[in-house]
């Protein structure tokens, strides 16, 4: 497998995708169109009866996402060291950086650093869930990672401009992150303030108009609001999750380019 990726690179970014693509097909057949009766079986069964509630916390969120985080780890520390090796010194601290980055990345994706300082923040403040001190704190949370990988893939932009395929998908993988970013801070931003988040109303729209298909779904849903959040729960984990999920394939696949161009593995063309 390790030698395809490398022949191929862009075979990480499909699988995911088609990873993806199956598991909103099987969410559609399941919870809205309830194939073989397992959507009604989840009624009876489950507090929370919805397929996406759990698929999209195991295995998408961790521990795939986890996993490739640390893959891309591994490819961006080894572009790095291959490019200090060669005394390539432009791609070498490009390499550098993004790998700082991605650690930083995974570290939050894994162990809800992230969170467990804001509600520290939160606490220290005397506020609520995300008040004035907490969402300013996540802020600059987000706001560091950011200008670390925004510095390297803007001053160092000639390690990757002209390869076009590498490019574009370091760029499409900034870009799914960068909205999954900008979802997960608005989603909640100022939540104890103005008394609900954005992620709330969006997810409430969403799951009546999708979801909510008869008298037995509309109590199934009412049951499981008054157990969880899942008005939340649906924007953070199947609409959030899956756009990071694109978004470290994407970023893999930049990585496995760069690194098939000293195996060789890569023509001019396929760059």
């Amino acid at each position: 497998m390790w030698e395809k990726l490398k022949g191929n690179p862009a075979i990480a970014f499909y699988s995911v995708t088609v990873f993806l693509g199956l598991s909103l097909l099987v969410t559609i057949l399941v919870d809205i169109f309830n194939i073989f009766g397992i959507k009604y079986w989840m009624v009876e069964n489950l507090t929370i009866p919805y397929f996406w509630f759990y698929w999209f916390s195991m295995p998408v969120e961790n521990p795939l996402q986890w996993y490739l985080l640390g893959l891309t780890l591994i490819v961006f520390g080894s572009n790095a060291g291959r490019a200090y090796r060669d005394n390539d010194r432009q791609a070498g601290p490009f390499w550098l950086l993004l790998s700082v980055g991605t650690m930083f990345m995974l570290v939050e994706d894994a162990g809800d650093v992230r969170h467990a300082v804001r509600k520290m923040v939160q606490g220290a403040a005397g506020e609520g869930s995300y008040g004035y001190a907490g969402t300013l704190f996540e802020l600059g949370y987000f706001a560091v990672i950011g200008l670390i990988m925004l510095y390297a893939v803007w001053h160092y932009r000639h390690v990757y401009w002209h390869r076009t395929r590498m490019r574009n998908y370091l760029l499409g993988g900034y870009v799914c992150y960068g909205l999954a970013v900008s979802a997960s801070f608005i989603g909640s931003a100022f939540h104890s303030i103005i008394g609900f988040t954005v992620y709330e109303k969006v997810g409430e729209v969403i799951l009546k108009g999708l979801f909510v298909r008869d008298q037995i779904t509309m109590e199934a849903y009412q049951v499981a609001s008054a157990s969880r959040n899942v008005d939340f729960f649906f924007m953070d984990r199947m609409v959030e999750e899956s756009l990071e999920l694109l978004g470290v394939a994407a970023l893999l696949t930049a990585g496995l380019f760069f690194y098939s161009k000293y195996r060789g593995k890569v023509t001019v063309d396929q760059e």
